[in-house]
């Protein structure tokens, strides 16, 4: 959302069609998918910092955005120590996975939001936890490890199990190193960077052959046409 001039017709058009989402609150603002209405959040956010940046402001996206947290942490259990769940449909064999990009989502989104707001509990505390709690139940359920820079993907809760499951995905690197960043700004501990540079490096070695970046699936050629843009991710973050 970098745009020239604040009259670009599509800076006026996408923030006419922001808006109007964030109004209606209609299924690009709610799905059954945690991560995928966190996606919307961070994009109403985004807009909304460049918004800000020409002199103007909204209310309706921050609005939404925040109903987006409300709503994503109501799928927060003490299931496993914590963690939001992916999935909350009627699709059972789905409902047992608490994902990375769910969580590290919702934790860019709530350290974005505490830029505008300054409310301490987006970061910690407050009824279901904040973006630092939900960084630290990351690391203590093994889908991240700090030290070493690896992921995971999902930690199955099947029968209270917490399985580890899936390996490494290049967007899900970029959101959380994002993520890690908006922390360091949001609170000032410079350890937020020191870990954002051992999970970019570790991603760089993993995902990098003569400085282009591939998805494992790439070695393959099974790459489904998501995990085609993954790898856009990583840069955009």
């Amino acid at each position: 959302m970098n745009f020239i001039l604040a009259t670009d017709k599509l800076y006026l058009a996408t923030r006419w069609a922001a808006i109007e989402t964030a109004k209606n609150r209609n299924n690009y603002v709610f799905t059954e998918y945690t991560d995928d209405q966190a996606w919307w959040a961070n994009g109403a956010l985004r807009l909304e910092q460049y918004i800000r940046s020409t002199g103007d402001a909204t209310v309706e996206l921050l609005k939404a955005a925040q109903i987006v947290i409300n709503d994503n942490l109501k799928h927060e259990t003490e299931t496993c120590g914590g963690g939001i769940y992916w999935y909350h449909g009627f699709f059972r064999p789905f409902r047992t996975a608490k994902t990375t990009i769910s969580n590290v989502l919702t934790m860019l989104t709530m350290a974005t939001m505490f830029s505008f707001t300054h409310d301490a509990t987006l970061l910690h505390g407050g009824t279901h936890g904040g973006a630092i709690d939900i960084y630290n139940w990351l690391l203590t359920s093994g889908l991240l490890n700090a030290q070493t820079g690896d992921q995971k993907d999902t930690l199955d809760t099947a029968h209270d199990n917490c399985t580890l499951v899936g390996g490494s995905l290049t967007y899900e690197y970029g959101v959380l190193v994002q993520a890690l960043i908006a922390l360091e700004n949001a609170t000032g501990h410079a350890q937020y960077i020191v870990d954002a540079m051992i999970f970019i490096q570790n991603a760089i070695k993993k995902f990098t052959q003569n400085n282009i970046i591939y998805e494992k699936c790439d070695q393959t050629n099974t790459c489904q046409g998501d995990q085609l843009a993954f790898r856009g991710m990583i840069m955009v973050h």
